[in-house]
């Protein structure tokens, strides 16, 4: 075990309304490490109202499934007899890996009726010493309007810059040409798109009339190959016609399991639909290789292989009091 690290907090007042929730606290470490925490000293006011109901269910570990939150009443007996502070589970948090800490700064001494609450604390923080083989990760640029609550929520957080997550690489705005006009295409699900001169007149008429072999299509800053029906006379005819393959909104980093970044998902956390650009007029673009000839089969296909994913969400984070703020967790 490592030096034992300690860390003031100064818990806000509860609401009697609603409060005597225990308050959540994180604190970032490397994804191998695990945590043990405990009050050492406090200071106290007296004469805190005993709130009108409690919040239960106040923490909810990041590798359990747990029932909805639930108010219920409850007697000053059923605090603990000095303010508390437990590991309710660990798990990633914008970036960071976490130990999520339950601090219950309410507590109840013998013979007293009424409640008495810890205005400041002082946290025994001890980790292992795992953190020797971890190597720091580059910091991924910081979300300006997100920076005061990691502040206010990370313990830890001027020390914890080593744990953040490495960013991914970025394809930067290089294939864009701010002089050309692109066409906007969404893909919600994988297969071969075809899109005719008539629909492209209807999108972007002036693409109708140009010249069909400067057509690039790009995704995710890359220029994909694609087939141009009628391309070789330069002119985009009545019947010509383009076509590519287009797939759906992956990650195509969900089989690399990791324990020094976040969980890879299979798609994108916020949309499974991905977006390609079709644009013309800057050059001519990457064509998909073609043959000419009769198909003839030399076997018939029977079986084949087929990789199926199936994932379900089963944690919940309750570190914000509704749906709309969790959103951006």
């Amino acid at each position: 075990m490592d030096a034992a690290e300690l860390i003031g907090i100064t818990p806000d007042r509860p609401d009697v309304e609603g409060g005597g929730a225990p308050h959540l606290y994180y604190y970032a470490l490397a994804p191998s490490e695990r945590l043990s925490v405990a009050v050492e000293d406090y200071k106290f006011s007296t004469d805190v109202p005993m709130p009108h109901r409690i919040l239960r269910t106040y923490a909810i570990p990041f590798d359990t499934v747990a029932s909805p939150p639930a108010f219920v009443s409850m007697a000053a007996s059923d605090f603990p007899s000095q303010p508390t502070a437990v590991v309710t589970g660990y798990g990633w948090f914008r970036g960071y890996y976490v130990a999520c800490i339950a601090i219950q700064p309410l507590f109840s001494q013998p013979g007293n009726s009424g409640l008495q609450f810890a205005t400041i604390l002082s946290l025994r923080i001890q980790k292992s010493a795992a953190h020797r083989n971890y190597s720091a990760q580059t910091v991924r640029k910081p979300d300006v309007q997100f920076e005061a609550i990691l502040r206010n929520l990370i313990l830890n957080y001027d020390t914890a810059v080593p744990y953040r997550t490495i960013i991914q690489n970025d394809s930067s705005a290089a294939w864009f040409n701010s002089a050309n006009t692109y066409l906007k295409l969404a893909i919600p699900t994988d297969a071969n798109y075809r899109l005719q001169k008539t629909q492209i007149d209807s999108l972007l008429p002036a693409m109708g009339h140009a010249d069909p072999r400067t057509f690039q299509l790009f995704n995710r800053g890359k220029e994909i190959p694609i087939f141009v029906a009628g391309q070789n006379d330069g002119s985009f005819d009545p019947g010509d016609y383009l076509e590519f393959p287009g797939l759906r909104n992956y990650t195509n980093i969900h089989r690399i399991v990791t324990y020094q970044g976040e969980y890879n998902e299979y798609l994108n956390r916020y949309t499974d639909t991905s977006y390609y650009w079709l644009t013309y007029g800057s050059q001519n673009g990457i064509r998909c290789d073609s043959t000419t000839g009769a198909a003839i089969p030399s076997d018939t296909l029977r079986t084949y292989a087929a990789f199926l994913h199936l994932e379900k969400s089963t944690i919940v984070s309750s570190s914000q009091v509704d749906l709309t703020t969790q959103q951006d967790y």
